[in-house]
């Protein structure tokens, strides 16, 4: 199969798109088990582009693929090394850990993306940026779903146990949350 200028990861794609629909899940689901927006995981699987071999990794364990499939799609994805016998080529299902460093910045956000599947709920804290004010990710969170019951019930307590606030310089009518 050859593949085109405008899909180069096309056969990448299409074995990406049939482990997600063998497990019989939605781009939604997929994605949120691999921390990546749907449309990330839809540009794979349309064989646009490819994943980065950190995603590939955990794709190919989340859909539990054989060694034999893993092979088959990390060859196709064109990678050698990282998670990879280096004298082989092959795909390692190894294990991975990621640490990423504690940040105490306070980040601001103009929407949340909620996704929601078997394995938990995603939240993607959006901002606008750029010039033409494109919606990018600012920060994200999984957690279990009895976390995030537990994270509303919270946020309803704190938020009714809350008055209104006056601000300076508005006009004593103006009601402040």
């Amino acid at each position: 199969m050859s593949e085109s200028k405008d899909k180069p990861f096309a056969s990448l794609g299409a074995k990406l798109k049939l482990l997600r629909e063998r497990n019989q899940e939605s781009l939604e689901d997929a994605s949120g088990a691999a921390e990546i927006d749907p449309p990330m995981l839809e540009a794979f699987e349309n064989g646009l582009d490819r994943p980065a071999e950190d995603i590939l990794h955990v794709l190919l364990h989340h859909f539990d693929a054989s060694e034999d499939l893993a092979d088959e799609v990390w060859e196709l994805a064109g990678y050698k090394g990282l998670g990879s016998d280096e004298s082989s080529g092959k795909f390692q299902p190894t294990p991975a850990m990621f640490v990423l460093p504690i940040d105490g910045r306070i980040l601001y956000s103009d929407s949340v993306q909620v996704s929601v599947n078997d394995n938990g709920v995603t939240l993607n804290f959006m901002q606008n940026a750029g010039p033409d004010g494109k919606a990018i990710p600012v920060s994200r969170i999984g957690m279990s779903k009895e976390h995030a019951e537990t994270m509303i019930k919270l946020m309803a307590d704190c938020l009714n146990h809350s008055g209104p606030k006056q601000l300076r310089g508005k006009n004593s009518t103006d009601k402040q949350g």
